[in-house]
């Protein structure tokens, strides 16, 4: 696209793949963009000038960053983020190393100071043959005076009992639309909300769409799928 200093776009979406070098110079154009929603960013082949040129003069209009397909390391996301200090609303769907609190946390607090409502929905696998985190260890980097009390954040943990272990970690309510369980072999941990049941917190706010596989409890493969547009609360 050709672009002049003249556009007062302040929403945009994007539903194709871009990468930084892209994001770097809609920034710099869209001067009066306030929020900016991606379908898939790539961080890879970054041009590195480029990138530090910008962080040079960060891009303070951006309020609101939702990226919805992240597949990366969680460095390349900090760095990204530096790029955004004004940011009040996140939203980072994705599969990658997003699981420790204390990272998040320091981050935030230090590069991130207007970021009062942060929803994520992070995927892993874990294997044991592997060191890494175990689940105690995971929740409890979430449960610090900076998550439960000062920002009021709270999160679940799932993981599917295979092999690898797939790992869902989730702020509440959930923030996708459509979930996927495997009837048997799905264990929801502990919330880091308190009394969550007795709060009757919906966790499924945002949630239309929620399938259940039941393979595993007969010969015939049986998948089922129920849609709704109420709030959907579910025993953990």
């Amino acid at each position: 696209m050709s672009w002049c200093q003249e556009y007062t776009i302040e929403y945009l979406r994007i539903v194709i793949v871009i990468d930084v070098n892209q994001i770097c110079t809609i920034f710099r154009y869209l001067a009066r963009l306030q929020t900016l929603i991606l379908n898939s960013c790539t961080m890879k082949y970054v041009d590195k000038n480029q990138l530090a040129s910008c962080l040079l003069m960060p891009f303070r209009q951006i309020t609101s960053l939702t990226i919805e397909k992240l597949d990366t390391d969680i460095k390349d996301v900090e760095q990204f983020l530096l790029l955004t200090p004004s940011l009040v609303y996140l939203k980072l769907i994705g599969d990658g190393n997003f699981l420790n609190g204390n990272r998040w946390e320091k981050f935030i607090q230090k590069n991130l100071f207007l970021l009062n409502k942060f929803e994520f929905c992070f995927v892993a696998k874990r294997d044991y043959q592997q060191n890494g985190p175990d689940i105690e260890s995971i929740i409890k980097s979430f449960q610090t005076t900076f998550w439960l009390e000062t920002k009021k954040w709270f999160v679940i943990y799932e993981y599917i009992i295979e092999w690898p272990e797939e790992i869902r970690l989730y702020s509440i309510p959930i923030c996708i639309s459509s979930l996927f369980y495997e009837f048997g072999l799905t264990e929801i941990s502990p919330s880091t909300f308190p009394d969550l049941l007795s709060n009757n917190v919906s966790i499924t706010d945002n949630v239309n769409t929620i399938k259940i596989n039941s393979e595993k409890f007969g010969s015939r493969a049986h998948t089922s799928e129920v849609t709704t547009n109420v709030i959907c609360i579910y025993s953990i």
